[in-house]
């Protein structure tokens, strides 16, 4: 079982969007899969239940929910999944520790701005504590959210390795860029990569196919 806990102290940065997109994709790869939704605004769990009701055959994955810090000792009851997505509030508080406690990878989304690095300071500073007693744990960080062809978003984007060796953490090399798809495709309970017709777009598909791979490609190496 692979634990994934896509982590980040700091709101608006994508947080339940990429673990939603990301549960599709590995349900329709095969893989038994959970996405545990931690956060009180329960984002992931209603897009699971809006999935439910237009359900056509669709890759199914289940989810559930805690909001104690718990999840920690949780987990050992979902061994039967080969993958389990936990997708976390925006607070350092204990059910955001224990969330990332039984990760085998934290994934940590952020903006490509100054604002975001500043308010994502604290997440690298907490994970940096819990690594501390557990040294094996892997931490990735990802662009998301991108504006493309803007100036601030390159600037980052070519700065990455100063950010890599600031943060103590590797950057994934595929990012994600703020597209419309990802909201028309949430209120209909798909992922990007399910839209069809004039709701697809080719440009979302390819980035969250790219991500996807990349992210399996990272897990199957480690």
């Amino acid at each position: 079982m692979n634990v994934i806990t896509v982590a980040n102290q700091k709101g608006g940065v994508g947080k339940s969007t990429l673990c939603t997109n990301l549960a599709v994709l590995f349900a329709a790869a095969g893989r038994r899969t959970l996405l545990l939704d931690t956060d009180p605004q329960a984002s992931s769990v209603a897009f699971r239940e809006k999935r439910a009701e237009t359900g056509d055959g669709r890759p199914a994955f289940s989810a559930a929910q805690i909001l104690a810090p718990t999840v920690h000792r949780d987990i050992a009851n979902f061994s039967s999944f080969d993958v389990v997505l936990v997708d976390t509030g925006g607070r350092d508080n204990k059910i955001f520790r224990s969330a990332v406690l039984p990760a085998d990878l934290v994934l940590v989304p952020l903006c490509p701005s100054q604002y975001d690095f500043w308010g994502s300071a604290d997440t690298f500073d907490a994970l940096r504590e819990v690594r501390l007693g557990r040294p094996e744990l892997a931490v990735l960080a990802c662009f998301n959210m991108v504006l493309p062809n803007t100036r601030i978003a390159q600037e980052v984007l070519a700065a990455k390795a100063e950010f890599e060796a600031g943060y103590e953490v590797r950057f994934m090399e595929t990012y994600l860029c703020s597209r419309v798809a990802y909201k028309y495709s949430a209120g209909d309970g798909r992922a990007v990569t399910e839209m069809n017709g004039r709701g697809r777009d080719p440009l979302a598909t390819r980035e969250m196919t790219r991500f996807f791979d990349e992210l399996l490609s990272y897990l199957n190496d480690r």
